[in-house]
C-alpha cells in the first residue's frame, strides 16, 4: 500500500506517469476449497517451503536489534484482536456513502442522496435558446469551413428561426444549456396559454412527482465531455460539434465560442476502435470531475458489445461491490434500422436486465402504483408485448415487472388492457418503436 500510495502521489506531484513493477505470487489457492497443488504439484512444493514476507521481515528486524521477540508477539496479538472485533461486528454494520467515496463527483451527489440537490424542470427560456442557436451556427470570420458545413448550417439556422429543430440540433442546444449558468428569476419558465393565459411550466406538468414541482433554483455551469468514434462530426455527418477548417485544418468549436457570458467547457474527443479502454477510461473520467457531464458514445450500439465487461463489472455493478456510483452516460444509438449484424441492435434487453435490482418496484415511483389507468395495448412480434398508459395529461410507455403484471391484468376488464407484457417498469426503446407507439397512441 505504501508504494501504490508513493506512486499516486508522484503522478498527481509531477503530472507523469509511474510504474511499479510487482513481482508476486500466490501462496494459497484461489480460495479455501481450492487445492492448488493438484495441478502444479513441484511449484507448490516450492513455495511450501519458502518462508513467508512476514517472517523474512521479521527477522530482519530482530537481527538488526529493531525489535524483540516478545514485541513481535504483542504486535502480532493486538492485531489478531482487533481483527476480530472487527469480524464480529461486521454483519452489523451499516457502511456509510462516506466511507467509499474516492472521487470528488461522489463528495457532492451521494453525500445528500438525491435529498436536497437542485431539481429543475429541464426547459430554459426560449431566448436562452435562440441565443445558443445563434451561436451554434455562426462561423467565424476568416475560418473556411466545407462548404457542406456551411450549408447545413444555413438549414439550422433556417429550422431554429422557425422552431423546428433536428436530433443533432436539440442535442447541442441541450449542451449549450448545460454550460450555462442557470439564474431564474421570478418569470422564468413561463409560457402563454390560450385557454388560461400564463402559468408556469411546473403547473402545466401535473404527472411529475412533488418533489418535482419546486421552484426553480440556481445552478453552475456544467462542463461537457464527449468521447466515441466520430464524435466530433457525428456517425452520419449529422452533429458537427467541432469544424475543421479547410485550409489549415484548424478546429472550431462553436460551443466553447458562445459569447453570453460565463460559460462551461466542451470537450469532444473522437476515439479510436478500443471500446473497452476508452469507456474505462471515461468511467474514471466521470468519477474525477466535479460537476460535468461525462459521455460515451458508440457508433453503433451493438459496439458496446467489446465494453460489456466495463458495463457489468464496473458501471452496473460498482456500487454494489464499492458504493461507487457513477455519472457517466452511455449513448447507444441506432435499433434495428436494416443494417445487418454489429449495426442493427443497442441489445436493450440487457440493459433492462442489468439495472432490475427488484422486480416489484417500478424505478422512480416506490411501491407499484395505483394510478386510473387508460390502456391500450402494442405488440411488437416474438411475443413482445408494451403497454402504454396514460395518467393524464402525460403518456407514457410501460414495460411492467411480474408484479405489475399481475394487479394490471387483474383490472383488463375495466381498463380495457388487451395484453399485458413482462418487463421492469421502465421506457427503454429504439426510435422506430417509440414512433410507433406515438402513431397508436
Amino acid at each position: 500500500m505504501h508504494v501504490f500510495r508513493v506512486a499516486s502521489e508522484w503522478r498527481q506531484t509531477f503530472s507523469r506517469d509511474i510504474v511499479i513493477d510487482m513481482v508476486c505470487y500466490r501462496r494459497h489457492g484461489h480460495n479455501e476449497l481450492d487445492e492448488p497443488s493438484l495441478t502444479q504439484p513441484l511449484t507448490y512444493a516450492e513455495i511450501a517451503k519458502h518462508r513467508t514476507v512476514l517472517e523474512i521481515h521479521t527477522q530482519q528486524l530482530i537481527e538488526r536489534g529493531l525489535i524483540d521477540t516478545q514485541q513481535v508477539r504483542a504486535v502480532s496479538q493486538a492485531i489478531l484482536e482487533e481483527f476480530e472485533v472487527d469480524y464480529s461486528g461486521a454483519d452489523a454494520h451499516q457502511p456509510s456513502p462516506h466511507e467509499w467515496l474516492a472521487s470528488n463527483w461522489q463528495g457532492y451527489a451521494i453525500s445528500s442522496l438525491c435529498n436536497d440537490r437542485p431539481y429543475n424542470l429541464t426547459g430554459v427560456p426560449l431566448e436562452t435558446l435562440e441565443a445558443i442557436g445563434t451561436s451554434l451556427t455562426r462561423i467565424p470570420a476568416g475560418f473556411t469551413a466545407h462548404p457542406k458545413v456551411v450549408e447545413l448550417m444555413k438549414q439550422r439556422r433556417e429550422r431554429l428561426r422557425k422552431g423546428k429543430v433536428d436530433m443533432a440540433t436539440a442535442e447541442l442546444l441541450a449542451i449549450g444549456a448545460l454550460m450555462l449558468p442557470l439564474k431564474p428569476d421570478d418569470s422564468f419558465g413561463r409560457i402563454r396559454r390560450a385557454d388560461d393565459g400564463d402559468r408556469s411550466l411546473a403547473d402545466t406538468v401535473d404527472a411529475l412527482p412533488p418533489h418535482a414541482l419546486t421552484p426553480y433554483v440556481n445552478h453552475p455551469t456544467v462542463d461537457v465531455r464527449l468521447s466515441g468514434q466520430d464524435s466530433e462530426r457525428g456517425t452520419f455527418n449529422h452533429r458537427h460539434a467541432v469544424l475543421y477548417d479547410q485550409t489549415t485544418a484548424r478546429p472550431y468549436t462553436p460551443l466553447n465560442n458562445m459569447n453570453l457570458g460565463p460559460q462551461a467547457h466542451l470537450q469532444v474527443c473522437n476515439s479510436s476502435l478500443s471500446e473497452a479502454a476508452v469507456l474505462g477510461f471515461e468511467y474514471g473520467y466521470s468519477l474525477e470531475s466535479d460537476l460535468s457531464l461525462v459521455i460515451w458514445e458508440a457508433q453503433f450500439g451493438d459496439f458496446a458489445n467489446v465494453a460489456q465487461h466495463i458495463i457489468d463489472n464496473f458501471i452496473v455493478s460498482g456500487e454494489s461491490k464499492w458504493n461507487q456510483k457513477s455519472a457517466l452516460v452511455l449513448l447507444l444509438p441506432h435499433g434495428f434500422d436494416g443494417q445487418g449484424p454489429e449495426h442493427s441492435s443497442a441489445r436493450l434487453e440487457r440493459f433492462l436486465q442489468l439495472f432490475d435490482d427488484d422486480a416489484d418496484l417500478i424505478p422512480g415511483t416506490g411501491p407499484l402504483p395505483t394510478w386510473p389507468l387508460h390502456v391500450s395495448s402494442l405488440v411488437f412480434g416474438h411475443d413482445a408485448s408494451a403497454l402504454v398508459f396514460r395518467h393524464d395529461p402525460s403518456a407514457r410507455l410501460l414495460l411492467c415487472s411480474p408484479a405489475a403484471r399481475g394487479v394490471l391484468s387483474g383490472r383488463r376488464g375495466r381498463c380495457g388492457i388487451m395484453a399485458v407484457g413482462l418487463r421492469v417498469g421502465v421506457c427503454v426503446c429504439c426510435m422506430p418503436v417509440f414512433c410507433a407507439c406515438a402513431c397508436r397512441q
